[in-house]
């Protein structure tokens, strides 16, 4: 609730804003807000002991940042702006699609390299890792926009 609550709100107001201004914030921003999660959910694991639970709220102000919904709604709607309405349903079906299989395979992977290590540190880094390479991606690919949107939708 804490985390969805800030998404739906900044989602409303930032939907409208970005078929005006263009998707590139509304996509880049979901990412810089789970990087700095995980950054703090690793400080929050280092430090269990010595930090209150308090400081655990600070993994939370990816929502502030549109989280997951703000990720979706952005590039479903750049999908939607870049495809003509004949192959539209299509291509919301394959993004659509490819999101539920990223999402099973990261709980699959996730709770193997957790077995494997026996602590959260390499899930955080990778996490983290994975939302830098798709900001460089984004902000420094020379390609087709296609490609990025094809990049993001594996990745995330």
């Amino acid at each position: 609730m804490i985390v969805a609550l800030p998404s739906a709100f900044f989602c409303v107001f930032v939907g409208k804003w970005s078929d005006y201004h263009g998707r590139k914030l509304l996509l880049i921003l979901p990412f810089l807000g789970n990087i700095f999660s995980y950054l703090m959910y690793m400080l929050n694991y280092y430090f269990f002991e010595e930090l209150s639970s308090g400081w655990l709220l600070l993994g939370s102000l990816v929502g502030l940042t549109g989280g997951y919904q703000c990720l979706n709604m952005g590039l479903y709607g750049y999908v939607s702006d870049v495809t003509s309405a004949r192959d539209r349903t299509m291509r919301l079906s394959v993004l659509n699609g490819v999101f539920s299989l990223a999402y099973v395979c990261g709980n699959v992977m996730g709770s193997r390299i957790y077995e494997a290590n026996g602590n959260y540190y390499l899930i955080f880094g990778i996490s983290c890792g994975i939302g830098t390479l798709v900001r460089k991606q984004y902000f420094f690919s020379k390609g087709h926009p296609h490609n990025f949107q094809l990049f993001v939708a594996i990745i995330y």
